[in-house]
């Protein structure tokens, strides 16, 4: 599934930059990004989730 993984580095943006709708959904918009950043994740191209526990995503496709 690493096909579908995006060619660029994924990287969190200001809340004020997503093009959300309100500012509930941009936030969680923001908490996945957040964990796919390659500043901040701990393993981002396994889409592990800071507290190395859990994945955001099953895998790429999703």
């Amino acid at each position: 599934m690493y096909r579908f993984c995006p060619d660029y580095k994924m990287r969190a943006r200001p809340i004020e930059e997503h093009p959300g709708k309100c500012e509930q959904a941009t936030a969680i918009m923001l908490m996945i990004q957040n964990n796919l950043d390659y500043a901040v994740a701990h393993h981002p191209h396994e889409l592990i989730t800071s507290g190395e526990n859990g994945a955001v995503f099953q895998n790429w496709a999703q």
